[in-house]
This record gives C-alpha cells, structure tokens and sequence, in this order.
C-alpha cells in the first residue's frame, strides 16, 4: 500500500474485530483486532490515493516544472490535475478540459 500522509484535525483509529463464527445473542470469540488510522482527512486521502490524484498531481507539478513555472504556478497545476483526477472514472487520467476549468479557481496562499 502507498504511504498517505495527511494534515487532520481529528484524527481517530478505526478497530476492526473478526469474529468469524458470530452468533447474535451468544459469546464470541474475536479471532483478531486489526487497528487503522481513520478520520476525514485520513479517510479521504485514502481514497485520492487509490483513485490515482496523488500520481496526477505529481504530473501537474513536474509539467509545470519542466515549463520553468513559479513556485504558485507548479502547486496551482498539481492540484488542477489532482482534483480533475477525482473528477474521471476509476483510474483514467485528467481530463485537460478539467484542468483548465479549475486552474483559475484554485487559489494558492502563503501563511
């Protein structure tokens, strides 16, 4: 599984229990706990990663780079191709339309 590193608020580990005999209304036994970080942030960085907007917005940001793009300009594309990523079916790469529809909106801000 690909590392997935993400800035969150709140996270929170999800607990897993397989029970692989369970009886309503009777003792079970958990045959293992399995323990996952979780939360909004780390459950949605889960899912851009498997949905490939990691590996398109590592394209957007190298694409602008080998243009000789600023710094702003590297960041706005890779997120344009991240985010138009999530926008396709499955695992197809971004859409150029798409991109070029979310470059303008993507604002990029020092803090």
């Amino acid at each position: 599984m690909k590392k997935i590193r993400t800035i969150t608020l709140n996270p929170v580990f999800d607990l897993h229990y397989d029970v692989p005999d369970f009886s309503p209304g009777r003792e079970n036994l958990v045959s293992a706990v399995e323990r996952y970080a979780g939360g909004k942030g780390v459950n949605t960085a889960r899912a851009l990663a498997a949905n490939g907007a990691g590996d398109s917005a590592i394209a957007g940001l190298l694409a602008a780079a080998a243009r000789g793009a600023a710094k702003e300009d590297r960041l706005r594309l890779a997120m344009a191709y991240g985010t138009a990523a999530c926008m396709t079916r499955g695992t197809l790469p971004p859409r150029p339309a798409d991109v070029e529809t979310l470059l303008p909106q993507i604002k990029i801000e020092r803090v």
